[in-house]
């Protein structure tokens, strides 16, 4: 929160420092969802460059030895060897994006609460779960939207893996 905070935050303090008009991350609707944006990239992108690192790393350098004597361009190999060969990780990592998108709540329970202030602006399927079960002890529509959104995971994991042609 300290990063976002409309006066005394890192970002707007960063933008004021360049001359760039500052910007109400947390209290206006219009932004408050590219403060979260800002937070979940921040959030997730050490996971992503490790994960991609590592399967840099299992990538067989003889495949490069082999296109270099066949006089391959870096291009080349980056675009015939290396991105089929990040096919799985690619897969895996937009999985995992969909999946934490829809079940994102710790980071708008933080921002603005279970409501997801302002004017539910950053309300999420998680959230609303929350709020019902645990806040109106309504249990039943709880459940229903956990179902809903098991099914959507469900719908968008194997649409995923049907777009990245991988199987179970």
């Amino acid at each position: 929160m300290f990063v976002l905070q409309p006066e005394v935050g890192l970002i707007n303090h960063l933008l004021d420092t360049l001359g760039l008009p500052t910007s109400p991350w947390l209290s206006d609707p219009a932004t408050s969802k590219w403060g979260v944006i800002l937070l979940t990239i921040w959030h997730w992108i050490g996971f992503v460059i490790i994960i991609c690192l590592a399967n840099l790393q299992a990538i067989s350098p003889e495949l490069y030895e082999a296109s270099e004597i066949d006089g391959a361009t870096s291009i080349q190999q980056w675009f015939f060897i290396t991105i089929p060969n990040m096919k799985g990780t690619f897969a895996f990592l937009l999985i995992m994006g969909w999946i934490s998108g829809l079940q994102r709540f710790q980071e708008i329970f933080v921002l603005g609460g279970a409501g997801g202030s302002p004017s539910r602006s950053l309300q999420t399927m998680v959230a609303l779960i929350y709020e019902r079960g645990f806040g109106g002890f309504e249990f039943g529509i709880a459940s229903a939207i956990t179902v809903l959104l098991f099914l959507i995971i469900l719908f968008f994991t194997m649409f995923n893996l049907k777009l990245t042609r991988l199987k179970l």
